[in-house]
């Protein structure tokens, strides 16, 4: 009768060779288990033999300290069998669509392209000519998408007031199957509010209002129905606006201004440090989809100077307004060419070579406008 040291199929195992470490995650409980040195061989034995090894009794006995915690944490042990055990273990093939989409025109492809879209950012500079029509056809074609929101990043809208108005009304006509997400400055919100106000429909929807002046007008924070979002660089920032919120009843978070953040600020405040990435929830779902796609970014359109793009921040042009691409074929883009939504922690340094690059959160815009991806402590 032979023996077995096996692990269960939903350990997930990452590695970091060059350390000479490894990460177990139990995708049950969420439990982690790092092992180094001499148990990271043992480990990587097992997981080049489909998640078993054949053991000694003298193995055993040098391993009988790794044997205790497969067994005493459920995630494994030793098995007497004559034959490997079968162990269905981990296997992803979420790139199977992907592949197929490279191999056939957007035109092959019916509605499954459009459930890949999950949200769209116009951005609107009131000093620029506003392709509304072809942002309103795209908008129209997405309901058939898996959208749920629409944000309207508003900028100079006193300089153009009617046509973003009239924009936006339109827009409210359209897009009745999704909310509409509308960010404006403070020192526009006032006539943005006026402008709107005969507009029943978007009352009901989300407006936010970024402040990035300490000497913004207060009568902001006595608006119903409004978000205001704090620009802050440093903690002196972030103790001035926080004293205006502390007995208030609004809805309000921090926008974090990265190009001018101070370092020991977002050190203090952002960075995760090692037991808060041991201590986070990950499931199945959630490591399988930090190996192979972007979860903060995937789904996600930018339309921007009268382009689209594939995320908010150094994302990639997938085509010109202009061009009446229809929405299908700026989907099956985004989705073929390497880009944005595809950006794991496994593709970037220093996360590729650090075992908790599937177990932190994804790659943000935040990272990308710094240029660091590493927002950690580890």
């Amino acid at each position: 009768m032979n023996k077995w040291l096996y692990l269960d199929g939903y350990v997930e195992i990452t590695f970091s060779h060059n350390k000479k470490e490894c990460l177990l995650v139990n995708t049950l409980d969420s439990k982690k288990y790092i092992l180094t040195n001499s148990d990271y061989q043992v480990i990587k034995k097992i997981h080049a033999n489909e998640y078993s090894i054949k053991l000694t009794d003298n193995d055993c006995k040098d391993l009988n300290h790794l044997i205790k915690l497969f067994e005493d944490n459920s995630i494994g042990g030793l098995e007497e069998s004559n034959d490997k055990p079968f162990i269905f273990y981990p296997i992803i093939n979420i790139q199977r669509d992907i592949r197929k989409f490279k191999n056939l025109s957007y035109r092959d492809q019916g509605y499954n392209t459009l459930e890949n879209l999950f949200e769209l950012s116009v951005h609107i500079d009131g000093k620029n000519i506003l392709l509304s029509d072809q942002i309103l056809k795209l908008v129209y074609e997405s309901e058939h998408s898996s959208i749920a929101k629409i944000n309207l990043h508003i900028t100079n809208f006193n300089s153009n007031k009617v046509e973003i108005t009239e924009f936006i009304n339109n827009l409210n006509s359209v897009a009745k199957h999704c909310s509409i997400n509308i960010s404006i400055d403070h020192t526009e919100y006032f006539a943005f509010s006026e402008s709107i106000k005969d507009s029943q429909e978007l009352v009901k929807n989300n407006i936010s209002v970024l402040v990035d002046n300490q000497s913004f007008n207060k009568e902001i924070l006595k608006e119903k129905g409004v978000d205001i979002l704090f620009k802050i660089s440093n903690e002196s920032q972030y103790n001035h606006y926080s004293n205006f919120v502390v007995n208030s009843h609004i809805d309000y978070n921090f926008h974090l201004d990265i190009k001018n953040c101070n370092t020991d600020f977002l050190k203090e405040f952002v960075f995760l440090n090692k037991d808060e990435i041991l201590d986070k929830i990950i499931t199945k779902q959630n490591y399988d989809a930090n190996k192979t796609l972007n979860k903060a970014l995937f789904g996600k359109l930018v339309i921007k100077n009268n382009k689209v793009y594939n995320c908010e921040t150094k994302g990639k042009v997938i085509a010109k307004l202009e061009d009446n691409k229809t929405l299908k074929e700026l989907i099956y883009r985004a989705l073929v060419d390497n880009n944005e939504w595809f950006l794991t922690r496994n593709k970037v340094k220093p996360c590729k070579g650090c075992i908790f690059k599937n177990t932190c959160p994804p790659i943000t815009d935040y990272e990308l406008e710094a240029t660091q991806y590493n927002f950690c402590t580890v």
